[in-house]
């Protein structure tokens, strides 16, 4: 259980090095190119960051433990949205690796809308796994380890089920393919991170 004080965050204050950086009262973002509302909307966020960041290193277990939740709850609240925003990124990424399969930008989005279906699917069974296996476990050790396989086994097949369908979808040799798989989840695995950590930034200044 986390006993220091927070010092970062602590009477209104963002201290870095022990300097205050931001304060709501004292020392507010302003810039002068912002219109008012804006800046008063900039500060409002970064006030709900504070006192977010100040509960979950207060020392204080229960408080720790509640914002956090509180943030992760934000989190999934806003993951949605981002995942809607990337459909279409994903989609041109999809045009731009098969240029020159003459498919028109429509049909790179069905096969993105697909995938992401896939995804959410495929999370949902995962974590229905993780709940019912945290559940049965301590009655039942043998389903446990049952549905721990399946658990890993879940995660297994999202990647294999999604190489093998744009296998099939754009027809191309296995070497092709590969190289192509890996591109597009490198550049996706990108965007993702960034949209995520987005949902995180704006959950943290909201919640």
């Amino acid at each position: 259980v986390p006993t220091t004080p927070d010092t970062h965050f602590a009477n209104g204050d963002i201290k870095f090095n022990d300097k205050v950086v931001w304060n709501r009262e004292s020392k507010p973002l302003r810039e002068a190119w912002l219109p008012g509302f804006a800046n008063d909307w900039f500060n409002d966020a970064i006030e709900h960051a504070r006192h977010n960041l100040h509960d979950m290193n207060s020392g204080n277990a229960t408080e720790s433990k509640t914002a956090a939740l509180r943030l992760m709850g934000g989190v999934f609240t806003v993951a949605p949205q981002v995942l809607f925003v990337l459909l279409p990124v994903f989609a041109l990424l999809l045009k731009l690796f098969y240029v020159f399969k003459r498919r028109m930008y429509m049909e790179h989005l069905i096969v993105a809308l697909h995938s992401h279906a896939f995804i959410m699917l495929s999370l949902l069974v995962v974590i229905a796994l993780d709940l019912l296996r945290s559940w049965l476990a301590p009655h039942a050790a043998w389903l446990g380890d049952l549905l721990g396989f399946l658990h890993a086994a879940a995660w297994f097949w999202v990647p294999v089920y999604l190489f093998v369908m744009q296998k099939r979808i754009y027809r191309q040799d296995w070497l092709m393919t590969s190289l192509k798989y890996v591109g597009v989840g490198v550049c996706y695995s990108v965007l993702i991170a960034s949209g995520m950590a987005f949902a995180l930034l704006v959950s943290l200044g909201s919640t």
